[in-house]
Parts: structure tokens; C-alpha cells; sequence
């Protein structure tokens, strides 16, 4: 298949404001820094507090709209990758349609690929920005792993 007038029009970013550090951890288990920096690759985790993984993705979202130029209003399909969601239906994706405020009702629907989560989402909508049958297609990547893993496990 060959894919055509499909591009990365805006980007956006959030993070929560908690962090806890390698250093943090090893004061409550038998590790240290290094152990989890050579095994995990990780120096510090962000820590989400009183914020959905919604909130976390709408966050990120409106900085990618205003970035892309792109009209709230012309926005065709949202697809969130989460592997984290708030809960199983309504999907992220419907509930960052709604916290957006978009008046057009449009498709939403989240991809559970953990890691690859955006490549998914990208190898998914390329397609139909492709064949004309979308324009403007919101990704949104949003997780929240503070809040189910357990710290006290090395």
C-alpha cells in the first residue's frame, strides 16, 4: 500500500509535576540508583496526583491542536494509546472528545499497545488520511503507571 499526504501537522506535551527519583525507591528497598538505571534505562518517574489519564491526554492535546493550526471544529477522529485507561467504556479517546468540547461527534477509539502505542496508532490512521476519507486525525498518548505500579517490588 502506498501512503500519501499524511504528516505530522502539531505536537504536544504534559507532564505531571510529582517526581520520584532512582534514589527515592532505594530508600524503601534493596536497590540502588544504578541498579535501576543500567537494568531499566529509568532516572526518575512523573507521578500522577489528583489528574486522569484524560486530563493528562487533554493536557497534551490542546498544546498539539494550537501548535498544528488546526481548528478545533475540524478535527475528524481522535485516537488515544493508552494502555492505562480510567476504565474500559467509554473509551479515553470519548472522554477527551468531551473534556475538548468538540460539538461534532466523530470517531473515537483507544489502541492498547502499550510502547507502541503511537506506531499503532499511526500504521491505523495513515490509511484513511491517505484515501481522503480523513483530514485531521487527533493521536493522543497518555498513560498513568504511578498509579497501579508497585514501588516496593525491585
Amino acid at each position: 500500500m502506498y501512503i500519501h499526504n499524511v504528516k505530522l501537522k502539531g505536537t504536544g506535551s504534559y507532564l505531571p509535576q510529582k517526581i520520584i527519583t532512582n534514589h527515592d525507591i532505594s530508600k524503601n528497598i534493596d536497590t540502588t540508583h544504578d541498579w535501576i538505571y543500567n537494568n531499566l534505562g529509568i532516572r526518575e518517574r512523573r507521578i500522577v496526583g489528583d489528574e486522569s489519564v484524560s486530563d493528562l491526554g487533554v493536557k497534551s492535546a490542546i498544546k498539539a491542536i494550537s501548535n498544528s493550526h488546526v481548528s478545533y471544529d475540524d478535527i475528524d477522529m481522535i485516537v488515544v494509546a493508552t494502555s492505562s485507561p480510567e476504565r474500559i467504556s467509554p473509551s479515553t479517546a470519548c472522554t477527551i472528545h468531551r473534556k475538548l468540547g468538540l460539538k461534532r461527534q466523530i470517531p473515537c477509539f483507544d489502541i492498547n499497545a502499550v510502547c507502541a502505542g503511537f506506531l499503532f496508532s499511526i500504521g491505523v490512521i495513515a490509511p484513511l488520511v491517505s484515501c481522503g476519507m480523513y483530514k485531521n486525525i487527533l493521536i493522543v498518548g497518555t498513560e498513568a503507571y504511578s498509579n497501579i505500579t508497585d514501588y516496593t517490588h525491585r
